[in-house]
């Protein structure tokens, strides 16, 4: 089992490296935090992953919509960009860095 606040720490440090704008280490670092919040107790695996994925997609934001693909995006680049950090096996990048397109079908507002 993944120890998230230790492993969060590091990742954070090796963000702070210098290497990415503080813009892009803050939504990362805050997307993280949202995706371990959600996932809770649970072992992280690619069914848990790809359930997560499909709550981004479908879940309504504090505006009362769903996030656009790009936000979606982002949020899944964060989470691949995380699992390469923690050598997690590819198959974890891979799903995560699975994209929504703009083009996929979206289910009407309730």
């Amino acid at each position: 089992m993944i120890e998230w606040k230790e492993s969060l720490a590091r990742y954070q440090a090796h963000l702070d490296l210098g290497v990415f704008a503080r813009r892009t280490i803050d939504g990362r670092t805050w997307a993280l935090d949202r995706f371990l919040r959600w996932l809770g107790p649970r072992e992280l695996t690619l069914p848990v992953l790809e359930e997560y994925r499909r709550h981004r997609i479908l879940s309504i934001n504090t505006l009362g919509r769903r996030d656009s693909p790009r936000t979606v995006n982002l949020h899944l680049e964060a989470l691949r960009h995380f699992f390469g950090f923690l050598e997690l096996p590819p198959s974890f990048s891979k799903m995560a860095k699975t994209r929504f397109e703009e083009s996929t079908p979206r289910p009407p507002h309730p």
